[in-house]
């Protein structure tokens, strides 16, 4: 399981606030990211598929991954998602810790797994506008290998 969230959060943080729109390119990602407008990041359909990307990845090509994901495994990884210190879940532009509850800073690791709701309460109660972002560091690190402060590639570009 760690490794699945691993990948997950790798991949939440490559969708980085573009989400699963066409990524621009390598400058335009260093000379826009982070600026706080037009937020985007992982919706929550995408993130099943990269569930299904790992479980080929490890599976291999005869692994045939048809339909749904099991519900129960779903609320799983979602829990231990949500309990992730790199990550937040926005629902447009509010914050929305764990619980449900929109607040102005995410929670992360301070919240039980066995306090997250289940995603399917998310998707009823705030639709479509839910996305999953990596913070900026991990977005970096994904992207770069290196964390923004120290980063060799950072000295090269401005971000606004």
């Amino acid at each position: 399981m760690d490794d699945l969230i691993e990948f997950c959060v790798e991949q939440i943080a490559l969708d980085g606030e573009q989400g699963n729109q066409t990524l621009p390119s390598f400058c335009q990602i260093f000379s826009t990211c982070w600026s706080g407008t037009d937020v985007t990041g992982t919706i929550i359909p995408r993130l099943w598929e990269f569930v299904k990307q790992f479980q080929k990845k490890i599976g291999g090509d005869e692994v045939d991954i048809e339909g749904e994901l099991d519900e129960t495994f779903q609320n799983i990884l979602w829990r231990h998602l949500l309990c992730h210190d790199e990550l937040t879940l926005r629902a447009g532009d509010d914050i929305v810790d764990a619980t449900g509850k929109k607040t102005k800073k995410p929670t992360g690791t301070s919240q039980r797994l066995a306090d997250v709701r289940d995603v399917n309460w998310f998707i009823q109660t705030y639709g479509d506008s839910l996305h999953l972002l990596a913070s900026e560091d991990t977005q970096w690190i994904s992207i770069t290998g290196f964390p923004k402060i120290g980063n060799p590639v950072s000295i090269h570009f401005r971000l606004s």
